[in-house]
């Protein structure tokens, strides 16, 4: 008896065994290959996508501040050169106070004899109004004279107290250039011009150093119109020199509305936070910002989608089966592609091999 079940279970072994060989030529056995495609998978994700580009600008300074001389007065020493770096406070160019003294003494005499002169003016129009307001009650002067002349002393109070407050203020920086004669950097930053020249007269009228603030400082790209959707004003930025290390946080500050009529191009300017000085004007930036985004999307190598006559097609796997699906593709950020379409999120997708498959095909996972 047992070696009958010995013997029938050598049998059933060997019919198992001749299901899964094949007899060769030569009369050898050998094992049947499998019919299932290999392919390799992932997982579909369901995220923020966002398309990063990048533009290349130039640097320019933000603002320019002009310093000059509170005076018309002889310049004794200038401290500062074209491309120096200076702080808030700094002296830049120092005046001779014998100078300045030499231009107090006529400005304070003119100023109270201005004062002299419109104190006693004022004093006999407001007598005159009062003498007229008296002969008006008696019937001897017409309300019309009385306005008339209290719109005269209104007109002359205001003409004299422009004049002597302009005065004051003139005084006022002769005072502190006698207390200080040396002229400071009003802000922080790399001194782009200097005209003030020792021994000679700096004017009031035009700059004697000019500074570009260095703080912050601004770039300007140009955009082409399809990248414009999606740019905004007040974008984050980052920028980054091929000059000068480290990554610089900006912002985009204007948007030009219309296009250049040369290069059909639109301007796009971007304020950089440049606190360490680093960033010169005229140095070559490269702006990476995020043109468009969607976020909680679904998200797919793209090479996983195949074109078709009808459409756009993924193939996802299940229980060693491949299922093809229609989708809808959207935004495409460099190897990833949006399915606006057709899968949830967390599918396992073929991505290698999906070319040869048909839907229903079988297929075995040699890699994810």
């Amino acid at each position: 008896m047992n070696l009958k079940k010995i013997f029938l279970f050598v049998l059933i072994t060997a019919l198992l065994l001749s299901g899964c060989a094949k007899t060769a030529d030569d009369g050898t056995t050998q094992p049947v290959e499998s019919t299932a495609t290999a392919i390799e998978t992932a997982l579909s994700i369901k995220g923020d996508l966002a398309v990063r580009r990048e533009l290349s600008g130039k640097v320019e300074a933000d603002a320019d501040v002009a310093v000059m001389a509170p005076l018309p007065v002889k310049v004794t020493s200038v401290y500062v050169k074209v491309g120096d770096k200076v702080a808030e406070g700094d002296v830049l160019f120092v005046l001779d106070k014998t100078d300045v003294e030499k231009q107090y003494r006529p400005l304070k005499d003119n100023y109270d004899r201005t004062k002299a002169v419109s104190e006693e003016t004022l004093r006999q129009q407001r007598q005159n109004l009062e003498d007229t307001k008296t002969l008006y009650e008696a019937g001897f002067a017409s309300k019309k004279e009385v306005e008339g002349l209290e719109l005269a002393l209104m007109s002359q109070e205001a003409q004299f107290a422009a004049t002597l407050d302009t005065l004051s203020t003139n005084m006022d920086a002769i005072e502190d250039t006698l207390a200080d004669a040396s002229v400071k950097a009003p802000t922080a930053g790399i001194v782009s011009s200097v005209s003030a020249v020792e021994a000679a007269t700096a004017s009031p009228a035009a700059p004697s150093v000019v500074i570009s603030r260095t703080d912050r400082v601004s770039a300007s790209f140009d955009v082409a119109e399809n990248l414009l959707t999606g740019l905004t004003v007040g974008q984050p930025v980052t920028v980054s020199a091929s000059a000068v290390d480290g990554i610089y946080e900006a912002h985009i500050s204007s948007i030009s509305p219309t296009a250049s009529p040369v290069t059909k191009l639109y301007t796009v300017k971007v304020e950089i936070d440049n606190k360490d000085g680093a960033l010169r004007s005229g140095m070559f930036v490269t702006a990476a910002l995020d043109s468009a985004r969607r976020e909680n999307v679904v998200t797919v190598p793209s090479g996983a989608i195949v074109a078709e006559a009808g459409g756009d097609v993924v193939f996802t796997v299940k229980d060693g089966v491949a299922h093809k699906v229609p989708v809808e593709t959207g935004l495409v950020s460099g190897d990833v592609t949006e399915i606006v379409s057709g899968l949830l999120g967390g599918e396992e997708i073929v991505i290698k091999g999906q070319s040869y498959l048909e839907d229903g095909d079988e297929v075995r996972i040699v890699g994810k």
